[in-house]
């Protein structure tokens, strides 16, 4: 029975020595030493060894043929005793070292087992992590939606790129005025900077932005609690900067200084849900409100507005009047600049006032810091830098566009003597013609250019300004490729960025980070507009018909796009496209006769319904889903005949008429969701 009584720990130890390779590293070394001489394996061995020798024996010596029935015990008590003690005591040492094999595998599983919690606890913390992440994206999105929502406007590109322009140093004067520093500790102050055109208003504004922007204090003496909210005024962008517009900027922009749990505010979360839910815009008066009750957020809020003056007067007196009743409600501060324009100034009447003048050291700063781009004779020779600087600063007499103007005049001088002959006849910002005489000169200039250079920069500077809205780098680029009477564009004749502003003798710039191709100055503007019929006497017909050639792409006679993937891959391709079939009417219109490529993209139905479907959706801001989703896309059937008769055009009616055009055609106007 002591024997049988081992087999179960035997058979135990067994299947631990067939898996020996698999056990934990205690258990190899509990098994090597219990076999081992002096181990309880090796004891039982021992006794069962003498037991079968005695039993061999005894069965010898009765030569019994059936062992099992005629065997007698061939022990004595003693011996009994003395051998199951032995095997008692061998058993009972096996037992400890399984025993002990399980403590130490327990050990181990437990380590195993902590080191599971542990990953346990890092995967919780990584799906936390996730949830968080999911989190913080749908608040970031739902955050752009509202904004978005609010206005699609943000001047915070146009900031650096102005910002971006200024020499170290330029506009502290404003910072460090008495009147300045009054405005920033007063309350319900305004301070209004007048000053003539190309006096440097633009960048003293941004100076005074990024005052508030890199300033970690604020004038409150707290910190992060100052809400900032400017504007740019442009007189390209008249008809998108209206009193709500701007209004809706201005609460865009304090908006998105709210952060935290608090965003966005209960008031213009509520107005948000309402009228996406209508799919209708805010009024005026709602727009002011809500305004008002973040306004109320911030214990002061700063309001910057430039070139009031470039704003169109019915909606500037609008704008002016909102903003001044809600620093009359609220503790709210306005910096303004603008020209002398009288009604401007009489809004500001007993308000501080500073000039903005182009300083002498500003001046300065800025031909010596542009003195690279001036030919080697120049930069090698100290003494003609010195003359170049102090004439300039001379006579641009506080015009710091004409020290730009200037300076992109001597560019093209071969010489010292043919050098100072220019800078002679600078005509002072004093004089009236100041202006005119340096765009003359600087068209002069183009015009020496060599034939293909000359019309490059014609081509440029006719779209510019003449286009109906400012152009991107891609569009203007897509504008100049285009050629007559062809049905696709050809990408080897996109002309570079650095070459179309090369040519134009420093008229053009491009605004980096807001991608957008301009004029230098308003004035340039003007210039253009007065001498239209000398620089581009047919500069609507041009427009007109790249349009229409554009319309009658390949890629759009096929027709509508059936969803909003599709359309956004058209736009994405064609980067002219939202801008023709936006503004190609408005260039029919004022021109006197009809380009042939109007009649003939008039005349295909599917380009016609193709190009109205871009003009619906751009009119209803399609990309930013004002219905909540990407995939409604508006689809249209229609004729020349009804494109003609939508947008007034009496005399493509006319001529479509003559050409036999179907006036029985039945138009149809759908939206269609495509899921």
């Amino acid at each position: 029975m002591e024997i049988l009584s081992t087999k179960g720990i035997l058979e135990s130890l067994s299947a631990t020595l067939q898996d020996l390779e698999a056990t934990p590293q205690a258990w190899s070394k509990t098994i090597k030493i219990i076999h081992q001489k002096g181990g309880p394996l090796h004891g039982l061995n021992e006794v069962l060894a003498a037991l079968l020798d005695r039993l061999e024996q005894a069965a010898r010596a009765k030569g019994v043929v059936r062992l099992t029935k005629s065997l007698i015990w061939p022990f004595t008590r003693t011996d009994v005793e003395q051998q199951l003690q032995s095997i008692d005591r061998q058993k009972l040492l096996l037992t400890l070292a399984l025993e002990n094999d399980h403590v130490a595998l327990s050990r181990e599983i437990q380590s195993d087992t902590q080191a599971i919690r542990q990953d346990v606890v890092v995967l919780r913390n990584h799906v936390a992590g996730i949830r968080s992440g999911i989190a913080q994206r749908q608040e970031s999105e739902h955050r752009a939606a509202v904004l978005d929502w609010l206005s699609k406007v943000d001047y915070v590109a146009q900031q650096n790129d102005f910002i971006s322009l200024r020499q170290p140093q330029t506009g502290d004067w404003l910072l460090e005025c008495n009147e300045f520093k009054s405005w920033l500790v007063a309350k319900k102050k305004s301070l209004f900077c007048p000053g003539m055109p190309g006096a440097g208003k633009t960048i003293l504004t941004s100076v005074v932005i990024d005052y508030f922007v890199t300033n970690t204090t604020n004038v409150c003496g707290q910190r992060g609690d100052v809400g900032i909210a400017y504007v740019y005024c442009n007189f390209r962008r008249q008809v998108e900067q209206t009193a709500v517009i701007l209004l809706s900027t201005l609460l865009r922009q304090l908006v998105a200084g709210v952060s935290g749990p608090s965003f966005p505010p209960q008031s213009v979360q509520a107005l948000y849900e309402k009228h996406t839910a209508r799919q209708t815009q805010p009024s005026m008066e709602e727009i002011l409100n809500t305004l008002g009750l973040v306004i109320a957020l911030f214990p002061k809020v700063f309001i910057l507005v430039d070139a009031l003056d470039e704003c169109q007067a019915p909606e500037r007196n609008r704008f002016l009047s909102k903003i001044l009743e809600l620093q009359a409600n609220h503790n709210v501060n306005i910096f303004a600049t603008s020209r002398n324009v009288p009604d401007i100034v009489s809004r500001f009447r007993g308000a501080a006032s500073v000039e903005i003048r182009a300083t002498p050291g500003d001046v300065g700063r800025y031909v010596e810091g542009n003195m690279s781009h001036l030919p080697a004779f120049v930069r090698n020779n100290a003494k003609l830098q010195m003359e170049v600087r102090d004439r300039i600063v001379v006579a641009v007499d506080g015009m710091f566009l004409l020290a730009q103007l200037y300076l992109n005049s001597l560019m093209g001088k071969r010489s010292p003597k043919a050098l100072r002959v220019s800078l002679a006849n600078l005509p002072s910002g004093a004089e009236s013609y100041a202006y005119d005489r340096a765009y003359d000169e600087a068209m002069e200039r183009i015009r020496g250019q060599l034939p293909d250079q000359e019309e490059l920069a014609r081509q440029v500077l006719l779209w510019i300004t003449c286009a109906r809205r400012p152009l991107g780098v891609e569009e203007l680029r897509h504008a100049l490729a285009i050629e007559p009477d062809t049905s696709s564009l050809y990408e080897d004749n996109l002309p570079q960025i650095e070459d179309m502003v090369s040519v134009c003798a420093g008229l053009v710039t491009v605004d980096q980070e807001s991608d957008i191709v301009r004029l230098v100055h308003y004035t340039t503007q003007s210039y253009f507009e007065r001498t239209q019929a000398r620089w581009f006497p047919k500069a609507e017909e041009e427009i007109a018909a790249t349009c229409a050639t554009h319309m009658f792409f390949d890629d759009f006679r096929t027709g509508q796009c059936q969803n909003f993937d599709e359309y956004e891959a058209r736009l994405k391709k064609h980067r002219l496209y939202a801008y023709a079939t936006g503004y190609w009417a408005q260039h029919v219109r004022h021109n006197s006769t009809i380009p042939q490529q109007v009649l003939d993209f008039s005349q295909c139905e599917k380009a016609v319904s193709a190009s109205f479907q871009a003009y619906a959706a751009g009119e209803k801001n399609i990309c930013m889903s004002p219905y909540g989703s990407p995939d409604i896309v508006p689809r249209y059937q229609l004729t020349g005949l009804h494109l003609a008769a939508f947008f007034n055009l009496e005399g493509l009616t006319r001529s479509l008429l003559l050409a036999d055009a179907d006036l029985n055609a039945v138009d149809t106007d759908s939206t269609t969701v495509v899921r």
